[in-house]
Formats: structure tokens, sequence, C-alpha cells
């Protein structure tokens, strides 16, 4: 069966010449850091990107001697735009075992230019480790 587009219509984005792209990042021993970008992926010029899957956990191990707010999350900056947090895994409790785990962001499209990127803090607490995963998979396509 032949398919046939109208004039003027475009293929669908898994027809124009698709690169599947992943990030990831995983440690099961972070100790405590001030924010650090852990992974970025940038838009080519004449692409997009469609995210299929995001995910940001979390998981502290032992109770810290000063409470804190940490976190491990996905940011977004558009092209000419500023960051902006679009998934995040935060806890401000003091116990052993306290995690949080979202899964999001399937189906955004980002343009040429944008930029998506994993980063982690945990900047006050002290004597212990978290466990942390940031990962992203999604398609590039032509424009």
């Amino acid at each position: 069966m032949k398919i046939v587009f109208p004039p003027g219509a475009r293929n669908n984005l898994f027809d124009r010449n698709p690169i599947e792209i992943v990030r990831a990042y995983d440690n099961t021993a972070l100790a405590p850091a001030v924010d650090t970008q852990r992974w970025t992926y940038t838009v080519p010029a004449g692409k997009k990107f469609q995210i299929g899957n995001a995910q940001c956990h979390q998981q502290q191990d032992g109770v810290s001697g000063v409470g804190s707010n940490r976190r491990a999350y996905i940011a977004i900056t558009p092209s000419g735009g500023a960051l902006t947090i679009a998934l995040i895994a935060q806890s401000q409790f003091n116990s052993n075992g306290e995690n949080r785990d979202l899964v999001g962001l399937q189906g955004h499209i980002l343009l040429a230019g944008d930029m998506i990127e994993g980063r982690t803090a945990d900047p006050t607490s002290t004597g212990i480790v978290n466990g942390v995963t940031i990962t992203m998979q999604g398609i590039e396509f032509d424009a």
C-alpha cells in the first residue's frame, strides 16, 4: 500500500532521518555538592527533538547532621531563553532511605538551539551520600 501525502504535507517525524539520543547519569554514592550539571544535549541547527521519556530519582542513604534540600532534576533552556526546571525529584526530609522518583516529559518537543540538561544539588547536608539517577531518551529528526 502506497502512502501519499497531500501537496505541502510533511512526512511524519519518524520518517525524517531520526536518530535516537540517550543521556544518563547514575551514581549510588554521590557526596553532597553544589548545583552541578551531569549531562547535556543541545538540538542542532535544522533539527527538532521529541522527548520519549525522562526520569529523575534521588535517594538519601544515612541521616545527615544538617538537613538540606537534595534534588535531581532536568532543566530546559530554550534558545535565547532562561533555564527552566522541567522535572525534579526533591526532598527536604532527613531520614535514611528517603527517596523521590519522577517520570515525565513524554512527547515534549525541543527546537534547534534548545538545551536540555540533567543536574544534581545537595548543598548543605553532611555525613551522607545520595543515590541519584537522571535519564532522558528521545528522537532527533529533521525540522
